[in-house]
């Protein structure tokens, strides 16, 4: 677990510079419409950006257990198989479920914790708090249940599933959020509302794919013997 802390705290400083590109990118009209469509449709664009960051996540995900599974076993002849459902069953989370998540979860806690224009640096970090600590646990939790039934598991294997994933799944999400604290700080405690879900979305580009690595472990077990119905 600590190496994996360190691995993922260097992806903090490049995340960081992407979004501030993003920032000075405003000048250019493709960027200016997306803005346009996030005042216009702010739950329906933060979901569809949401779907396809996890979607990202998920291939770099199955990419790294290909390489992880090639070395293991010495096999330089190992092709890289991608799991379409699987990544289609993560993109549809995004969508359904995580994004309009981060949207009226983000909006709570600045209506009832509000941070813009005061500077208040523990109103700040109680936002990053309650985010790393309760908002993705229960992510992680409705995520296990929305998956494993896209990708065709039965509810009996479902709770398998928690047995043996979530609480590995959980432990690495803590690591990696404190890994990225610092960069949370600055989205919570800097940047307006309606940008928020869009910056945390680039953090979970690491932090989806590490996600979806440890709550497939079982599954990617079962798939080796049997293909789920």
């Amino acid at each position: 677990m600590r190496n994996m802390y360190i691995k993922v705290s260097m992806f903090w400083i490049p995340i960081l510079g992407i979004t501030i590109g993003l920032v000075v990118a405003t000048s250019f009209s493709p960027f200016e419409y997306y803005i346009r469509q996030l005042e216009l449709f702010p739950v329906q664009t933060k979901a569809i950006t949401t779907g396809c960051i996890q979607f990202l996540g998920d291939f770099a995900a199955q990419y790294h257990e290909s390489r992880r599974k090639r070395k293991s076993k010495n096999a330089k002849d190992h092709t890289f198989k991608y799991n379409l459902r699987r990544g289609l069953s993560l993109s549809a989370d995004g969508m359904l479920l995580s994004g309009p998540l981060l949207h009226y979860c983000f909006a709570a806690m600045e209506a009832y914790l509000p941070t813009e224009g005061d500077g208040n640096v523990m109103v700040t970090l109680t936002h990053v708090l309650i985010n790393d600590y309760i908002i993705d646990s229960v992510y992680i939790a409705l995520s296990f249940a929305f998956t494993s039934l896209a990708e065709g598991y039965s509810l009996v294997e479902l709770v398998r599933i928690f047995r043996n994933d979530f609480w590995a799944t959980v432990s690495a999400s803590w690591c990696t959020s404190l890994a990225f604290s610092p960069i949370e700080f600055v989205c919570f405690g800097y940047l307006p509302l309606h940008f928020r879900v869009l910056f945390m979305n680039f953090v979970d580009l690491v932090w989806g794919a590490i996600i979806s690595f440890y709550s497939h472990r079982s599954r990617r077990h079962a798939s080796e013997e049997e293909v789920p119905t």
